[in-house]
């Protein structure tokens, strides 16, 4: 078992967010070819903002909202993701 499979219980990953469908979620896709995992934001949180601050390269294990899912080891997060989003 490896370091992310062991924090799940401590995340959302893999799980359904069960976020209220007419709330905005922002969500954030992994630049890693062998990944692309769709990361949802917290609402504080703007993709643009973080995208700026990484030369529009966004990976994973750059993810400081949430440790658990911090690595591409970590489970595709489920909810409502817009039809545009889903890989």
């Amino acid at each position: 078992m490896d370091e992310a499979e062991k924090k799940l219980g401590k995340t959302r990953a893999g799980k359904n967010l069960r976020i209220d469908p007419n709330q905005k979620v922002e969500w954030i896709q992994c630049a890693d070819p062998n990944c692309g995992k769709w990361r949802a934001l917290p609402p504080y949180m703007k993709s643009s903002a973080i995208l700026e601050t990484c030369d529009n390269k966004w990976f994973c294990v750059l993810n400081s909202w949430d440790e658990a899912i911090a690595s591409c080891g970590a489970p595709q997060e489920t909810g409502y993701m817009p039809a545009s989003s889903t890989t």
